[in-house]
């Protein structure tokens, strides 16, 4: 079993698990325990290291980090499970300069969160479409889109109702076709902080 079917099957296995959570959490919850807001919305910026050997790139830039952003807005099902719909920036790298890459990725994911008193650390795990682009000065591209896993562990630290700050770390893998027929993955990983804001 490679890499990418590991990461798809476990994060099926934790929205299973998030989705069979939820109604336990909710039957168990009152008016006391209910969360102060239904929907949030982050900004964070990270670092992204591509990793992937058989990529699209091959080792052009395997093991390079670059600084790119994020961003997420998501809704409380109950004290513990949120679901959330986010878009990442996964780099633009420039190996030479006569060629530039980039890469993103769009999910919808579920969140575990353990609602502590100051720090509350979650987990996440969501599919979605991931797409990669290089693209030298002589005109020659190649590009592609594909299904995509999201896997990541963080942690929140409220400062009020209105907002918290959350640091996280994550992984992005995806299998890609691209316009010209090959088939690559693409495998990145990202450290990173972010603002929320609750509402």
């Amino acid at each position: 079993m490679n890499l990418g079917l590991r990461t798809l099957s476990l994060s099926v296995a934790l929205c299973l698990f998030g989705l069979i959570l939820a109604p336990s959490a909710l039957a168990n919850g009152n008016s006391q325990n209910a969360p102060k807001y239904e929907r949030y919305f982050g900004i964070g910026l990270h670092s992204v290291t591509y990793d992937e050997d058989d990529g699209l790139w091959g080792s052009a830039v395997k093991g390079e980090t670059e600084g790119s952003w994020g961003a997420y807005m998501g809704r409380k099902r109950n004290r513990i499970l949120s679901t959330e719909f986010a878009y990442h920036h996964l780099g633009t790298y420039e190996p030479s300069s006569s060629l530039e890459i980039s890469a993103g990725n769009f999910s919808y994911s579920l969140r575990l969160d353990l609602p502590l008193p100051v720090v509350q650390p979650y987990v996440l795990a969501g599919l979605g479409v991931g797409f990669a682009r290089w693209e030298n000065s002589w005109g020659n591209s190649d590009s592609g889109t594909g299904l995509s896993t999201r896997l990541g562990l963080g942690a929140r630290i409220p400062m009020g109702d209105s907002f918290s700050i959350a640091g996280y770390v994550e992984q992005f893998n995806y299998d890609i076709e691209t316009s010209n027929g090959n088939d690559y993955e693409q495998e990145f990983s990202i450290a990173g902080v972010a603002i929320e804001f609750h509402y």
